[in-house]
């Protein structure tokens, strides 16, 4: 529930019971389990216009990993930008092993 802050969280015995408030009103909700995810729109803002220029270069030599939000479109989830940062640094060892 996009813009929806949670104000309390009780177990009600069966679950959890949310208290929620948006523009719409205050409301409630009961549920199994509360997953989070924060920031919704990609944040790259601090690539430089001129490593973004070369960046499709560079990544496809294998210099150059971007991982998570500004990566996978709407898959955004903590859990896929943690193995994207796994895979990119297991091929930079894979990399750097090869240089040896």
């Amino acid at each position: 529930f996009e813009n929806t802050s949670i104000t309390d969280m009780q177990d009600s015995g069966e679950g959890l019971e949310l208290k929620c408030k948006n523009a719409q009103g205050d409301w409630e909700l009961g549920v199994d389990y509360v997953i989070f995810a924060i920031g919704r729109v990609p944040q790259a803002d601090f690539v430089s216009r001129r490593l973004q220029e070369i960046s499709s270069k560079l990544e496809s030599e294998g210099l150059l990993y971007f991982v998570g939000d500004v990566r996978n479109d709407i898959y955004r989830q903590s859990t896929i930008a943690v193995g994207d940062g796994i895979r990119a640094a297991m091929r930079i060892c894979r990399i750097l092993e090869s240089d040896n």
